[in-house]
């Protein structure tokens, strides 16, 4: 057997068993178990998480991203690893501080959108607890002094979040406003109120 025949038996198997493309180096990598901050997957294209909002924030014009870190806690004893369950809602912009939450233990972030009007987008929690389903609802808006309430604290029932009813809307034509939605409870039934608010003002 000479050299040619040799090496043309050797490559044989490898040309046989189909197409073999190179990968594209622009392909993002599909998330992996280890792309994860307490059990949440990040986004395979980008550095945050799955659970995460975009939104400009600050009003500088440049988007980033937020997220709610929970505390580390135990559902059945209803405890956390800190005592006071405070969740922390962080951002990809190191120049925003993070948001402490007191009594929350998880939950996603909603962007309200630009309620005032002046190119900063307001942040909204509804938190999650062990019990019950009323829940208070929370808004933010970045000023030079750092997060402040958007709006008084809303109270919210699940039966309102199951009717898809949003605890905050964007009135359009009308900065400085918004739709707010809260939870009554009556003798017999839960209702949910409805009316235009005017945000605080800094």
């Amino acid at each position: 057997m000479n050299n040619r025949t040799f090496l043309l038996l050797f490559l044989l198997p490898a040309c046989t068993d189909g197409p073999h493309e190179s990968p594209d180096p622009a392909a993002p990598a599909a998330p992996s178990s280890t792309d994860t901050t307490r059990g949440k997957a990040f986004v395979a294209d980008s550095p945050q998480r799955i659970d995460s909002i975009r939104g400009d924030f600050n009003g500088d014009g440049q988007p980033e991203w937020a997220w709610l870190v929970p505390p580390a806690h135990n559902s059945d004893s209803m405890e956390c690893a800190d005592g006071a369950c405070v969740a922390s809602i962080r951002f990809s912009d190191g120049g925003l501080p993070p948001i402490a939450v007191r009594q929350c233990i998880g939950g996603t972030p909603d962007n309200l959108g630009d309620l005032y009007g002046d190119g900063r987008d307001v942040l909204g929690l509804d938190p999650d607890w062990f019990t019950s389903c009323w829940h208070g609802y929370y808004t933010w808006t970045f000023r030079a002094a750092g997060w402040k309430p958007a709006l008084d604290t809303l109270s919210t029932h699940c039966i309102q979040w199951d009717e898809g009813k949003k605890a905050v809307e964007k009135i359009p034509g009308r900065p400085g406003w918004a739709r707010v939605r809260w939870s009554e409870s009556t003798d017999d039934s839960i209702l949910v109120r409805t009316e235009a608010r005017p945000l605080r003002k800094y």
